[in-house]
């Protein structure tokens, strides 16, 4: 584990500080149990196997900053670009990204394919143990919608995680990691519905927010209207300063295709 996490500090920016450290224990929210925890953990009777719920990084690089401390207010001037959200849009390698976590052994995730009925779709993998120690491994899915700037969405979206079982040094498992997609749709207030936009979704597959790889993607010929509402208040206007890059070189042979036909529309009234 130290080898792993020392290599880690050393792929980011020069932080002095951090890579004098050889390891980080977070035991976070364990109560009365976390002398116990910390103690087997040390000795190797139990290992680490969690993730990060959260983005930890330098002070300067969060978009909050200037906002903090303020004693009679709090302001959340980011909108929905919080976390992960944020240092992905923006194209911000953090310190620790969100769903980060090391062990005392190392794993590949292997991707396998990608399948859907109708919205319902299925990734396919293998997480393979190729350390020398037993652990667990969480592998990661996330999205990436079409125009999701101009229609205030992050650059990528976690849609959904699998962790796999105790895997001994060699061992492998295959899971499925299964998601769909009209959960994850945007809201439209100029026409008061909620809908998936039209142009093509990329799959992505990793074991935290910031490494992961391409290896599909959902393909949308026309939007689909998923829902219909109705405003009792005018939604106030969103101006967004954030700026990302198109993904591009998607993988064809694992492109899926939806229609209209795929999903379920339904009328709503909010009165």
């Amino acid at each position: 584990a130290a080898n792993a996490t020392t290599d880690y500090l050393k792929s980011i920016a020069n932080k002095p500080e951090i890579e004098q450290v050889d390891n980080i224990l977070l035991l976070s929210l364990l109560g009365s149990l976390t002398s116990e925890t910390l103690y087997k953990i040390v000795i190797g009777e139990k290992y680490p196997s969690g993730k990060l719920s959260s983005t930890w990084d330098i002070y300067d690089h969060y978009p909050t900053k200037d906002s903090f401390g303020d004693i009679n207010e709090t302001y959340y001037h980011e909108g929905i670009f919080v976390g992960y959200r944020y240092f992905a849009t923006k194209d911000i390698k953090p310190l620790f990204p969100f769903g980060f976590g090391l062990g005392y052994t190392n794993f590949e995730i292997r991707f396998i394919g990608v399948s859907n009925v109708k919205d319902k779709i299925t990734v396919n993998t293998v997480i393979k143990n190729i350390g020398n120690f037993k652990g667990k491994e969480v592998a990661q899915v996330y999205i990436s919608k079409p125009s999701y700037l101009e229609f205030y969405n992050s650059k990528i979206e976690l849609v959904g995680y699998v962790k796999s079982k105790e895997l001994l040094p060699g061992e492998e498992e295959t899971v499925a990691i299964k998601f769909k997609l009209s959960e994850f749709a945007t809201f439209e207030p100029s026409r008061d519905i909620n809908l998936l936009l039209k142009g093509v979704y990329t799959i992505s597959l990793g074991n935290s927010s910031y490494d992961t790889r391409i290896v599909g993607s959902i393909e949308l010929k026309d939007e689909v209207v998923l829902r219909k509402v109705r405003n009792i208040e005018e939604p106030a206007g969103v101006v967004s300063s954030i700026h990302g890059n198109v993904l591009a070189n998607l993988p064809q042979k694992n492109n899926i295709l939806l229609t209209q036909n795929d999903f379920v529309y339904e009328e709503r009234r909010f009165d």
